[in-house]
């Protein structure tokens, strides 16, 4: 995925375009699962000055690194093992996908989710398999999507709440 930013205003420098470019490559790693930034890394980050004219466009940089930090903190731990409770599944959001992207069908997700809760209630019979061969498609342009690693994180984790006894 790449990102485009305008050029400073005229006679200012902006944000160094190769740091910036080297960072948003670690968040878009951290949105898939490979690298682990937290928010407060996103918000601590300071890039270096370009020359006049030739950076990015400070505002627009910061403004993406507001929306990377919100859907960073919304991505579930892969560190929180504990089973979940149907409550916790009805009550879970997930973050919209980063610009760029489609994600999984956000009403295909709820309606799993709303099973799964059922079943810990005792109303329905959903399974980790079941959970283990859940498929979602993407949502058609505009529609909305949820992060994809976020509720793969989450499915891991109702997928070992079910397989307990």
């Amino acid at each position: 995925m790449t990102f485009e930013f305008s050029k400073p205003r005229s006679g200012s420098a902006g944000y160094d375009k190769a740091q910036v470019d080297a960072f948003l490559a670690r968040v878009r790693a951290t949105e898939s699962g490979e690298d682990d930034l937290t928010p407060a890394d996103i918000e601590d980050v300071r890039f270096g000055r370009s020359p006049v004219g030739r950076g990015y466009r400070e505002s627009e940089v910061d403004d993406l690194l507001d929306r990377a930090a919100a859907a960073i903190a919304a991505i579930p731990r892969q560190s929180d093992t504990s089973p979940l409770t149907a409550e916790e599944i009805r009550a879970t959001r997930f973050p919209p996908v980063p610009e760029g992207r489609r994600g999984y069908t956000a009403s295909e997700v709820d309606a799993l989710l709303t099973r799964a809760a059922a079943t810990l209630d005792g109303a329905d019979t959903l399974t980790a398999d079941d959970i283990r061969h859940a498929a979602f498609g993407a949502p058609p342009p505009g529609g909305l999507g949820y992060h994809e690693v976020a509720v793969d994180v989450f499915l891991d984790r109702l997928e070992s709440t079910l397989d307990s006894p």
